[in-house]
């Protein structure tokens, strides 16, 4: 009688159990869809992660560019926004909109002309009216 020898089977966990799945289909002769399976991620989740890092350098972007417009912000140093939303990455950016901008002037406060007054509106009014014939009043 002959004695075959069986190997031993052992519980894999973690590393050693993805490279031993790997092995065994290099040696099943699926090399191909074998390293596509165990070394390439799905592609929605790539759609995701794209997704969400073009949300990430957007929002940072918009509040770097709002920060360089602004003259004041809260707690009176654009420096330290600044390291804030580059540094904080998405919550760093979410951060500075919330709290790092200063209020918006009240109403009365702000500039409030009114369109019949300014010059320029009037130059505009003859500029069309020069060009597409004159307005009947």
């Amino acid at each position: 009688m002959v004695m075959v020898r069986r190997p031993c089977r052992r519980r894999l966990t973690g590393v050693d159990s993805f490279f031993s799945l790997l092995a065994n289909h290099l040696t099943a002769g699926n090399q191909a869809m074998a390293l596509r399976d165990a070394v390439l991620p799905s592609t929605t989740v790539v759609v995701i992660v794209v997704a969400l890092v073009a949300v990430q350098v957007a929002i940072q972007v918009y509040a770097i560019v709002d920060l360089a417009r602004r003259d004041e912000v809260r707690g009176g140093r654009k420096w330290v926004w600044a390291l804030v939303v580059t540094l904080g990455n998405l919550p760093g950016a979410i951060a500075y909109l919330v709290a790092g901008r200063p209020e918006a002037p009240p109403p009365n406060e702000r500039d409030s002309r009114s369109d019949a007054s300014t010059a320029g509106d009037d130059a505009a009014r003859r500029a069309v009216d020069m060009l597409y014939n004159p307005r009947e009043r």
